[in-house]
């Protein structure tokens, strides 16, 4: 084998050959050393470590550059592909120490060593060359690391993270060798910084009459839309005459960024039923999804949503000729799998990350999509079963994911805490259930994830509507409440548009109502829209809400030009007393006139106010 040390790949993908790899290493070495010190070394842990295994050889690299792990990967062999296990710093801080990249050229095997005697050691007794810092860790354990595992087999060395990967070597005949450093645990936060103001769309309806501008163009200019969700399905991909992602165009060039969903069956390649459960079809789907991606541009993603409400059998189309099963039915296409088939999305979600892994010569979703996140969990409502059983297989096989979905729909009974008073179930209790979903997740997948809440609503329909005002205060108080964790990274209502049926539940959740004379098309903002709206502008520039989400009515916000307040259900002496201190007072409902410093505040008790 040509040892893969005999090149070195830097960050800006140059390749060194080895007669100048000392003076490579010297580069980067005062690259690193010559950057002043941080403060908290937690704060730079912000660079991903990906880890690349040869098969072959068993050896392992780990890099900070994801272009050397997929240089690794197609020059050397080292094909299979373990994620991102641990954070670290490209750059030396407070706190840290440097890691050195040693390579054995007789063994071809590659270690990470922080003890300068250790370092020594290996290159005076082993034949190890010393590469000088590859990057920074920590020596001890804190609220932001994790211990990183050293294995020996023979004569070559492996580094884990998770108690199942250590079980696996162990298990396969590896000597634990304990903990060599702590590394940067994935970033949870600051995720509030990235939050999206999303919504959930169908961008094929016609334009509005009065000026023709589409849904979609309704939702990112007038209403402050930073995020649409929607999907291409699978089945559209091979229709002719037809590109499934020319609707998602409106959304780049309108500044926005689609949260894409990747779903549901075609019967060209399936047999049976909804779900893929086949390598064959599994392959068909990544190269669907491939194909989507390449023409949507990964660059215009919010991130990558691996299927809609898997865990009740959507997809399962009767038009299709596929019998969709009741939602506590067993699996239908493995019987030891438990109702709604959650392995078997675990190793669907696998198999787009690791293709190789099922043998596959298909491109994965992260080299298709570089840095977009991809999210998991495709559930209903709370299912804490099966978010068991699908997380848990995903930490067993080492699958790094980004994000954990959920819709807490709570307006009906839906396994939230909460919902038993379906009638009077509010933001607070679907907060409550994004929070109780999160620790689930944790629990079952080994570390915390980002929650993406791609769906949530109330609608002004059925047997448990809401007000059209009441839907309104609802819609700022989630957004609100939301963000305050610091765990969600976005909210997406649903949805963008009462649908073109019935005056039923299930056509009233829109933020924008359909043209009386013409249902075809979008109407008037309810007040919804006109409450997401006022929102939207108010904290755009505003990079984190601070507050009890579970408590506060009074969330304080960090923004481009000072720091402003949220009040939910203000009285009236909160509000005088904000604009004695000379407040602009923003009605968040977006139906009053702003009050200025020292006005009369009594049109606002009551309402949502932002105090700029």
């Amino acid at each position: 084998m040509n040892s893969i040390c005999s090149r070195i790949f830097t960050s800006a993908g140059a390749v060194f050959r080895k007669p100048i790899l000392v003076s490579s290493v010297f580069l980067l070495t005062s690259a690193f050393t010559s950057v002043a010190a941080a403060a908290d070394p937690c704060a730079v842990f912000s660079n991903p470590i990906y880890q690349v295994i040869n098969p072959k050889s068993q050896t392992n690299l780990l890099t900070p550059w994801q272009n050397e792990a997929n240089s690794a990967a197609t020059q050397h062999g080292f094909t299979q592909n373990n994620g991102t296990p641990f954070y670290a710093s490209v750059t030396t801080a407070s706190g840290l120490i440097a890691a050195h990249r040693l390579y054995n050229p007789i063994t071809n095997d590659f270690i990470w060593m922080t003890n300068p005697n250790e370092i020594a050691s290996a290159v005076q007794k082993y034949g190890y060359v010393d590469h000088g810092p590859n990057f920074y860790v920590s020596s001890s354990q804190n609220s932001c690391t994790q211990p990183v595992y050293r294995f020996l087999k023979g004569n070559v060395h492996r580094f884990a993270v998770t108690q199942a990967e250590q079980n696996a070597l162990i298990a396969s005949g590896w000597i634990a060798e304990g903990i060599k450093f702590y590394g940067g645990m994935p970033p949870t936060t600051g995720i509030s910084d990235q939050f999206y103001m999303g919504v959930a769309s169908h961008l094929g309806d016609p334009g509005r009459k009065s000026d023709g501008k589409t849904i979609g163009e309704i939702a990112l200019t007038e209403m402050g839309v930073t995020s649409l969700r929607d999907e291409a399905g699978w089945d559209e991909v091979d229709k002719p005459g037809t590109t499934a992602t020319d609707k998602f165009k409106i959304i780049a060039r309108n500044g926005g960024k689609l949260l894409f969903i990747l779903d549901y069956g075609n019967p060209k390649y399936m047999q049976g039923g909804g779900f893929p459960d086949t390598t064959a079809e599994r392959k068909a789907f990544l190269e669907y999804a491939n194909k989507m991606i390449g023409q949507i541009g990964y660059q215009n993603l919010a991130g990558i949503e691996i299927w809609n409400e898997w865990d009740i059998y959507m997809g399962w189309f009767d038009f299709w000729g596929w019998e969709r099963p009741n939602w506590d039915a067993p699996c239908p296409d493995d019987k030891t799998d438990k109702p709604g088939c959650p392995r078997m999305y675990g190793k669907l979600v696998e198999t787009l990350l690791y293709p190789e892994r099922e043998g596959l010569n298909v491109p994965s979703l992260r080299q298709t999509a570089p840095g977009v996140p991809v999210i998991v969990n495709a559930i209903s409502a709370r299912n804490a079963a099966w978010t068991t059983a699908s997380m848990n297989y995903l930490r067993d096989r080492n699958v790094q994911v980004d994000g954990a979905v959920i819709h807490p729909y709570v307006s009906h009974l839906n396994g939230c805490p909460g919902t038993s008073t379906a009638a009077s179930a509010g933001p607070q209790v679907a907060v409550n259930c994004v929070v109780t979903v999160s620790d689930e997740v944790a629990r079952d997948y080994g570390r915390r994830l980002p929650m993406w809440v791609t769906e949530v609503g109330w609608s002004r329909g059925g047997n448990r509507a809401v007000t059209a005002d009441v839907q309104a205060q609802y819609v700022v108080e989630m957004y609100v409440r939301s963000r305050a964790t610091g765990m969600v990274r976005g909210v997406w209502w649903y949805d963008l548009q009462d649908d073109n049926v019935a005056d039923v539940s299930e056509a009233n959740y829109g933020l924008v109502g359909r043209d009386p004379t013409d249902r075809a098309r979008p109407g008037a903002l309810h007040p919804s829209g006109q409450a997401f709206s006022a929102l939207a502008r108010f904290w755009a520039d505003c990079s984190s809400v601070n507050g009890a989400y579970k408590d506060n009515r009074t969330f304080q916000l960090s923004c481009a030009g000072g720091t402003r307040q949220i009040i939910l259900a203000a009285t009236a002496s909160e509000l005088t007393q904000a604009s004695a201190r000379g407040a602009t007072l923003v009605d968040l409902l977006g139906q009053r006139a702003n009050v200025s410093p020292g006005g009369n505040v009594s049109s606002l008790v009551g309402r949502h106010v932002g105090v700029r």
